[in-house]
């Protein structure tokens, strides 16, 4: 039985999700796949928040490149698929997962948006299941690309996620910190910055977001301790994350999926509509 990652099975009219969205439910899909011996098979995703303009087609492979899952995981050719039953399900519940799995028809092709319930039970153990492969093959990809930190000192990157255009909520709710993914005010991550800085001390402080950013937090922007990244383009952001030696999540499926992959210090908000997900992550109200 094989099992692919389908993001057309969302339920949605929303524009296409980005990288963070679509490559936790791919990793969390083969690490199921490993469990339970199973075959994942991979192929190239399109990937929304495209906010360079790059070409779709380019932008696309650009990030099939980065993580280089194709290294890991089977793929097919287009023909391939002919020899297959093909069955298509938004989603594999944890109540169908006993009968599911006594199906050994290895002619069957199974296409699956998610498996969040069963995925959530213990994200620690499925995700320690892959974590060591999925690096190695995104180190191949990226081992020389480069980075803004400074070498010869530790670097935290901070990744705040601010308004942008797949939000549901409006531009005065994040203003305000009023809704879900903007809760916090920029009297609360002056408070967290310093925490920070009093843990880590003579640790380089890179500040990663959007051009929002001035206009919500203009006093840690206007101030000389941190070194604030607006606008730069996602892969190489995403690729700060995973290297920092200290990692501070926003409220962003792109933070989290940084955070599977860094294997330094990560430290994790209490985001309210995703559950932690690895076990060594350290809660902000540790430090």
């Amino acid at each position: 039985m094989y099992i692919l990652y389908n993001s057309a099975l969302r339920n949605t009219d929303r524009e296409v999700e980005g990288v963070g969205s679509i490559y936790i439910r791919i990793l969390s899909l083969i690490a199921f796949c490993r469990d339970n011996n199973l075959e994942f098979i991979h192929y190239k995703h399109h990937i929304g928040h495209n906010y360079n303009n790059v070409d779709e087609n380019e932008w696309d492979t650009m990030w099939d490149n980065f993580f280089n899952i194709g290294g890991i995981c089977k793929t097919l050719k287009d023909n391939d698929y002919n020899n297959f039953e093909i069955i298509k399900k938004h989603e594999l519940h944890i109540d169908e997962l006993d009968e599911f799995l006594k199906d050994k028809n290895k002619d069957k092709l199974y296409y699956f948006l998610h498996i969040f319930t069963i995925l959530y039970k213990k994200p620690d153990y499925y995700f320690k299941l892959v974590e060591d492969d999925i690096l190695k093959a995104y180190n191949e990809t990226n081992r020389n690309r480069p980075l803004v930190f400074n070498k010869n000192k530790k670097n935290i990157a901070i990744h705040i996620r601010v308004y942008n255009n797949m939000d549901v909520t409006d531009y005065t709710q994040f203003l305000n910190s009023t809704c879900g993914y903007h809760l916090i005010t920029e009297n609360m991550y002056i408070h967290i910055l310093d925490r920070l800085a009093n843990k880590y001390v003579d640790y380089d402080i890179h500040i990663f977001s959007q051009y929002q950013f001035k206009v919500k937090y203009s006093n840690i922007y206007n101030s000389n301790k941190y070194h604030c990244h607006l606008e730069m383009d996602t892969i190489n952001t995403l690729h700060h994350f995973i290297n920092a030696d200290v990692l501070l999540l926003g409220f962003s499926c792109l933070s989290f999926l940084a955070g599977i992959y860094n294997k330094n210090t990560v430290i994790y908000p209490n985001y309210p509509y995703l559950p932690k997900m690895l076990d060594r992550w350290i809660n902000i109200n540790e430090i």
